[in-house]
């Protein structure tokens, strides 16, 4: 079989390697050993690709080598090899395969769009409470008996929107929150306590990492809401998921509903007692927009 490559010293793996260069990229004056192995190993593993293979240098324009290599893999020939190192991908594979992988490459090495990214966090709370008491007061002779009765309703809302600009296929955060002062308090083997102060963080926010494929966006998105109740208590809901839904539209991540019931006792100084429930419920949604 005749190979299509060239005989010339200079095309070959070795003489790369010798050269300190790989499409005409050169080799640091005193690399790392770290990098000197991430080269080599590239080296090797294109070299062990099948002898009517050809070496090819693909530049990447504008996206990333972590941002392309995954995509293009799964269209690499059995017996090619791909690497990915400064900007570049280099592959060893048939001609064919190599003009695929390259028109596979300049659809995704496109322009980075910037993407406004919404997400809104939604609770409600419903409190009840019903109570009743009897009690005798009196004095001397004269006796009073008093009953106490009531219900009370209440209904709470609180709605949380934050927005982030990003790249596509780049991570954004976003996020506020409260330190709330903490102290921890320790005791030595002689009795003696040490207390130490510091700072616990509730934040609420967001991590999302987005990526666009036409009119439809995937998503790696982790929310989080905090609260900050009063004697210093905190309550903290977080979500982590993957989503897709199309572009400028509203993607439910999830929900969350909790109810808890609440007893007490001695109604306005008469001997009673009172029963109550409090429910939350909450939903989280983000949206993605493309920005001109």
């Amino acid at each position: 079989m005749t190979k299509r490559e060239s005989h010339s010293e200079a095309d070959t793996p070795a003489a790369a390697l010798r050269a300190g260069a790989v499409g005409g990229v050169r080799r640091a004056a005193r690399p790392g050993r770290s990098a000197r192995r991430r080269f080599l190993a590239s080296l090797l593993l294109l070299a062990a690709a099948p002898a009517r293979a050809e070496l090819e240098i693909l530049a990447l324009r504008h996206r990333t080598v972590d941002q392309v290599l995954p995509a293009l893999q799964p269209f690499v020939e059995p017996g090619g090899a791909i690497q990915g190192m400064s900007g570049q991908i280099i592959v060893r594979a048939s001609p064919q395969n190599i003009a695929e992988l390259r028109r596979v490459l300049e659809s995704i090495d496109t322009p980075a769009r910037r993407l406004l990214i919404s997400v809104t966090q939604d609770v409600a709370t419903a409190t009840r409470s019903a109570s009743v008491g009897v009690g005798v007061r009196g004095r001397g002779h004269e006796v009073e008996l008093a009953v106490a009765a009531g219900e009370r309703r209440s209904l709470g809302t609180e709605n949380i929107a934050q927005q982030v600009q990003a790249l596509e296929g780049s991570p954004a955060m976003i996020a506020v929150g409260t330190a709330v002062p903490t102290a921890v308090t320790t005791w030595g083997p002689n009795g003696i306590s040490t207390t130490t102060g510091g700072f616990a963080q509730f934040d609420t926010g967001f991590s999302v990492t987005p990526r666009l494929a036409g009119e439809r966006v995937f998503l790696d998105i982790a929310p989080q809401r905090a609260s900050v109740h009063a004697g210093g208590s905190a309550s903290v809901q977080r979500v982590a998921t993957s989503v897709s839904g199309r572009v400028g539209e509203w993607i439910p991540l999830g929900g969350v509903s909790t109810e808890r019931a609440v007893q007490g006792a001695s109604i306005g100084g008469i001997t009673g007692r009172s029963a109550g429930s409090e429910a939350t419920t909450g939903g989280v949604w983000v949206r993605v927009e493309v920005l001109p």
